[in-house]
Order: C-alpha cells, then structure tokens, then sequence
C-alpha cells in the first residue's frame, strides 16, 4: 500500500537523516529539513516561505507532532489550498487541539457517525479489540480498513492482530471529540462489543482506566 509505504518511509528519513532515535525538542532549521528531506523522497517540495512557516511552528518542535503532520502533507492533494492546510495546523493552540482537527479530517473523510462508533468500540476494550472482528462489524474491505487504519494511526496501536488506543493526550482528545461517557459501559455499545468479542479470549473494559494528562513530549 503507498500510503503505509509514506509512512514507513518518514520514519525512515527522520532517522537516518540524523542517525539517532532520541526523543527531544526540535529546533527550527532541524523541522525544515526533516520537512525538506521527507518531501523530497516522493519528489515533492515546499516554498521557501512555507518551509519556514512549518518551521517556526511551536507545535512541531515535538517530534511525534511532527511526524503527524507530515504524514497528513504527504496525503494532502490540493496544492492551491496549500497554505491554508499549513496555517490550519500551524494556528493549534495546544496539542490537544492540534489532535482534534486531525480527528475532525478524519470525521469529514470517513463520516463522523461511523468515526464516533468505530472509537467508541476500540476506546472500551482494555485488552484490544480484534482487527478481523472491528472490520466484520464495520463491513469494510481491504482498501477501506487500509484508509482508515492509515487515518487513525496517531490514535491507535497494533499487536498481534489487535487494535488499542493510545494512552495519553490523544486518548484524552478522542474521549473529549466523540463525547465518550465513561460510564457507557452500561449502555448498548457494550451489548454490541460483547457480540463482537463472544469468541473472542479478551477482557471488556468495565472501567476507564485513568488516563495521564501529559501536555509534554508526546514518546510513541
């Protein structure tokens, strides 16, 4: 798949390009050419001006920020709207809003309805929910769960064919997002999440384990 190829390519340029993994603050010119060398793998680029609009932005001196961004830019089609994507991200108050308009493109790609019900499902297993099973239940084929798999990707982890959100502050953005009750194991969402999982040996999330409130480097 391209689009997971994209991605596993970013994460390539950012560590080769700086030959580490250390997790800390970016500085402004170090944005840019990671910025610069991840476009110039798929033969695309940026301005000068809009290079450094992306560097001077607070938000993406956090690495994992960053990497975010830019897989929303390689994905991005619309050159003329170029700027206002750019200024859109560039504007995020805080990290948490950064993640709220990740999740409200991802709400207007794939329909928020269908959005709200998928995270409900995976925000309540503490365990994992299987992937075979959210795909059943969502009657998707391959190239739609790869699109929107690639879409959550910041939200969510995978392991041995089970799918879990992240902890932190995106789980805080999409509980807050999509308005998820943490009593709403009581209400029908569970009935449907126990149908899900009848033969399936994981454990439903009865309560919501306390989430850390961390407004710093974001280590995923």
């Amino acid at each position: 798949n391209i689009v997971c190829a994209i991605i596993k390519k970013l994460c390539n340029v950012i560590v080769e390009k700086f030959n580490r993994v250390d997790i800390y603050p970016l500085y402004s010119g170090e944005i840019m050419e990671i910025t610069r060398a991840c476009l110039k793998e798929y033969s695309k680029a940026l301005s000068a001006s809009q290079l450094m609009r992306i560097g001077s932005a607070e938000r993406f001196t956090n690495p994992y920020i960053l990497k975010i961004f830019l897989q929303e830019l390689l994905q991005f089609g619309e050159h003329e709207k170029l700027d206002d994507f750019i200024e859109n991200y560039y504007s995020s108050r805080t990290n948490k809003v950064f993640f709220y308009k990740i999740l409200k493109r991802i709400d207007n790609d794939f329909g928020r309805e269908r959005m709200q019900r998928m995270f409900k499902y995976i925000y309540m297993c503490a365990n994992g929910l299987p992937v075979e099973s959210l795909i059943r239940e969502f009657g998707l084929n391959h190239i739609e769960w790869v699109a929107i798999n690639t879409a959550i990707s910041p939200f969510v982890s995978e392991h041995m064919g089970y799918i879990l959100m992240k902890e932190g502050i995106v789980k805080d953005a999409v509980q807050e997002h999509y308005v998820i009750d943490e009593k709403e194991y009581d209400t029908p969402i569970v009935k449907v999440l126990c149908s899900v999982l009848k033969n399936e040996n994981r454990k439903l999330l009865k309560t919501v384990v306390t989430r850390t409130r961390k407004e710093s480097l974001l280590l995923y």
